[in-house]
């Protein structure tokens, strides 16, 4: 079933991930979907985002892409603004990819946050995709080579998420 929010600002189908930075002063900065490759190879990375809500509530925000830790993508995003972002890199095996969510210019937490989908493709005959809508980790975090966690800087180490995660089923 669809979910809404916000009386209908926010619609989520199922699948959808959404990704938000923490409250100011925490040391939750930075919301963070991790990938760890698998295995050695030649990776291509699609992702998408667009702010959680769509009207009057919704926030800026921002968005990081970094790939072992190197800075690949920072984008401040104005409210209600939706960007795709494509690229090929070779990965080794555990190296990996950080797409962080942050509370924007305005530095609030209010209306700031993205919905966020990608697939990750291993580029080799036959190689698997790996796509977050289909294989976000909600009973067990890391699963799938998705972990989601947060950062205080985009710099930063990744701290994984320890409790449990639920579907709301």
């Amino acid at each position: 079933n669809t979910g809404t929010s916000d009386g209908g600002q926010g619609v989520y189908p199922p699948g959808t991930v959404l990704v938000f930075g923490g409250s100011p002063g925490s040391s939750a900065d930075y919301g963070v979907v991790r990938f760890t490759a698998p295995s050695n190879g030649n990776y291509t990375i699609n992702v998408g985002v667009t702010n959680y809500l769509n009207g009057p509530s919704s926030g800026d925000t921002d968005f990081h892409i970094r790939v072992n830790g190197a800075a690949y993508l920072s984008n401040a995003l104005p409210t209600t603004v939706a960007t795709n972002f494509s690229l090929t890199t070779n990965l080794l095996a555990g190296g990996t990819i950080d797409f962080a969510t942050g509370r924007g210019a305005d530095n609030s937490l209010f209306g700031s946050g993205l919905k966020i989908g990608s697939v990750i493709t291993l580029n080799s005959l036959g190689g698997p995709s790996y796509q977050l809508s289909k294989q976000y980790p909600i009973s067990a975090n890391p699963s799938n080579g998705w972990t989601l966690g947060y950062k205080s800087a985009t710099n930063a180490s990744l701290v994984p998420y320890t409790n449990s995660f639920s579907s709301g089923d």
